[in-house]
């Protein structure tokens, strides 16, 4: 247990340099949960509400279809009735048991929607953030920031935020979700423009660096397909400097690209069932929602492929089974968009038609499990277009109206894939999109008796979406340094506002359990903890921690490799549990081309003397930064780059390393510096990249974005 006294909880801001140093020592008590300066904005959010009306649930037994149908023309057909429908599963005919027609108003119509039978029995929503009226739509955002390129996902914001503005009505409730978990307490369902956009917004990428050997190639490569091998042999040569021992294609080399290619699919595998575990969890949770509920599934895509040489279907058939059973309709997005042949663009990997061949059945390889989503759910993919507004737009407007039927699961469901089929009698010419198939849901396991609190954590720390009834957000970043021997900073921001904390006179209790697990590429817990901590605030403290959240730092041992790190929240006494996961790639420095730690930011105010540690940045700040370059050699430059979406708004000059090193140690150099900028309020990302030496096409980069604040 960590007790804290007053006065350490009385720092409103750290000196950026010591913040700095402190993340890299804080092995011994390091969680300290000193308030931070970036609030969160919990006056721009609706608060959940609290009234105790009485809610019917839909049976978990039921399979719901949303169905939309078309005349010869590609009109809708909005005029049937149920016994119009015949509905078949694995050939045989199931009975409707629920049945209405519902609508949605166009964008730029205040319409009111009607509603039929089926919309009485749903639930409200799980969070209270929504009108008040049952909802005719619900959307969920759902952006897949574990396979994004940096330039998709800038493009995606862009036009998720004027689809928001633009396609959404009053009728419509919509939530923004990512794979990586970053968004926290942001994940919830919300009728206020405003809000989506800047969830919008915070959304950021788990980076990685490109590489052209996908995981399409390093399937055949598993298979021993020669010319895989080839292809492997030219990326790895190219983008690590692979050099074959004996002859090519000699054993030995041929037993390092397939080592390599088997990690390939490993760590695609793991990034894929996180992906699909909750897109499953968004499904389920929209089981509860009333109203038309559409998916707008956006990504570069991803590959089914496993190390056999085969397909890893499981993420993908409860995903699209959970969507199916709650009536959810999936649409996907391509976020790439238009783009030329991988060949024109792999200036540093020798040209061969087998190389053109690979990526060009990479790119069909991911392209193929969006359609396919999309197919399963009765959706559509939007893949080879740059106009992803115009995509959703025809995605709300062709769901404008919709049946709803539902049929209770067989009693001989087992765990294989069933078919549906939905027709319209009498009209062979009609055409009906709908769901295509489930696979039936695993049958719970007997519980054990009632949970410990400190279970029931557990259990919601490792669910896919987060808990929010505590605000909590996370972030882990890689840093090594001499002063220790751990890898990667954890950092946990609490929003304070959403604890209930214990009156003792003109005091107040903190008392909150803070826990981590650490998950390795392949789901075993890599590491896990838990710790008490409490405290007891003046009214002056108080108030300064409800304003500004408090802020837990862990340093974590972890050897290279790619980690999840899932983090909760349980306030002791209110039971009140908040969630939050991030993604940590720890490279090893001592291999390749220079490494760079994860680049912290902070901010100084105009008119101060020191530099705070501080997210939260206003016109006329001094951004600092600071990261670790490992393995630099004599020669290597650094340059440093503000963007505001793609395009730079300020780009430095390429400069000597040591002319922004700042100390360094057997580890590394640390390199740090300022910028002025006269920014207008917005998103940026501040960009530092390092080169090897003066010709080295290789340049390492790091980003980290920012808000600017009115």
């Amino acid at each position: 247990m960590k007790t804290l006294s007053p006065q350490s909880l009385a720092l409103a801001s750290i000196c950026l340099a010591l913040a700095f140093s402190t993340l890299a020592r804080a092995q011994q008590p390091r969680h300290q949960p000193s308030p931070t300066p970036r609030p969160t904005p919990r006056a721009q959010q609706t608060p959940p509400a609290t009234d105790e009306e009485e809610i019917i649930r839909l049976n978990t037994e039921l399979v719901q279809l949303r169905a939309v149908v078309t005349d010869r023309k590609g009109q809708l057909v909005t005029d049937l009735k149920k016994e119009d429908f015949e509905v078949f599963e694995n050939n045989q005919p199931r009975e409707v048991s629920f049945f209405s027609v519902e609508s949605a108003p166009s964008a730029g119509t205040d319409a009111t929607p009607t509603t039929g039978a089926l919309a009485v029995v749903a639930a409200r929503p799980p969070t209270g953030s929504v009108n008040r009226a049952a909802p005719a739509r619900v959307v969920v955002l759902f952006v897949d920031t574990l396979h994004l390129s940096p330039a998709s996902l800038v493009r995606a914001k862009d036009q998720l935020k004027r689809f928001v503005d633009e396609q959404l009505t009053d009728s419509d409730v919509a939530a923004v979700v990512t794979t990586s978990g970053t968004l926290g307490s942001l994940q919830q369902f919300m009728s206020d423009r405003r809000m989506l956009k800047y969830a919008i917004d915070k959304i950021t990428l788990f980076a990685r660096p490109h590489t052209y050997f996908t995981p399409y190639l390093a399937g055949r490569v598993v298979i021993e397909d020669p010319d895989a091998l080839k292809v492997a042999a030219q990326v790895l040569t190219a983008e690590e400097g692979f050099q074959s021992i004996g002859s090519p294609g000699d054993r030995a080399s041929n037993g390092y690209i397939m080592a390599r290619a088997r990690q390939v699919l490993e760590e695609e595998r793991n990034l894929r069932r996180a992906t699909f575990g909750t897109l499953a969890a968004v499904c389920e949770r929209l089981a509860a929602m009333p109203g038309q509920r559409l998916v707008a599934f956006v990504s570069d895509g991803l590959s089914l492929a496993d190390d056999g040489g085969g397909e890893d279907r499981e993420g993908f058939s409860r995903a699209t089974g959970a969507a199916a059973r709650a009536g959810v309709v999936v649409y996907t997005f391509n976020a790439e968009g238009l783009e030329g042949p991988a060949e024109f663009s792999a200036r540093s990997v020798p040209q061969s038609p087998e190389f053109g061949m690979f990526m060009s059945a990479s790119r069909l390889d991911v392209q193929g499990t969006l359609r396919e989503v999309a197919d399963v759910t009765g959706g559509e993919a939007y893949i080879n277009t740059n106009n992803m507004r115009a995509s959703l737009g025809k995605m709300v407007e062709a769901n404008r109206v919709y049946y709803s039927l539902a049929y209770y699961l067989p009693k001989d469901s087992d765990k294989k894939f069933r078919k549906i089929a939905v027709r319209v009698r009498n009209h062979p010419d009609y055409k009906v999109r709908t769901q295509k198939g489930y696979a039936p849901p695993e049958k719970p396991a007997p519980e054990a008796g009632e949970a410990t609190p400190n279970q029931k954590l557990f259990q919601k720390m490792i669910a896919p979406l987060p808990a929010t009834a505590v605000g909590v957000t996370s972030s882990a970043d890689f840093l090594e340094t001499a002063d220790d021997d751990a890898q990667v900073t954890l950092q946990v921001h609490i929003d304070a506002a959403s604890l209930r904390h214990e009156k003792k006179g003109d005091d107040e209790q903190l008392h909150c359990l803070v826990a981590g697990v650490v998950f390795d590429r392949e789901g075993k817990i890599a590491d896990q903890f838990s710790e008490a901590v409490e405290a007891t605030l003046t009214p002056a403290q108080f108030e300064e921690a409800r304003r500004t959240g408090y802020r837990y730092v862990r340093r974590l041992k972890l050897k290279p490799g790619l980690y999840q790190v899932r983090v909760g929240v349980r306030e002791v006494g209110s039971e009140l549990v908040g969630t939050s996961s991030s993604w940590v790639e720890v490279p090893d420095p001592g291999k390749g081309a220079p490494v760079l730690s994860s680049l912290f930011l902070g901010a100084q105010p105009a008119g101060a003397k020191n530099a705070v540690g501080s997210a939260s940045i206003r016109s006329g700040d001094t951004i600092s930064y600071r990261l670790v370059a490992y393995g630099a050699q004599e020669g290597a430059s650094v340059r440093v780059e503000v963007l505001q979406g793609e395009k730079p708004v300020f780009q430095g000059d390429w400069q000597p390393l040591a002319a922004r090193t700042l100390r360094t140690d057997a580890k590394g150099a640390e390199l740090g510096g300022q910028l002025r900028l006269p920014l207008p309020p917005g998103i940026y990302a501040l960009r530092v990249s390092v080169r090897p030496a003066a010709n080295s096409k290789k340049i390492v980069e790091r980003e980290a974005d920012f808000e600017i604040e009115p």
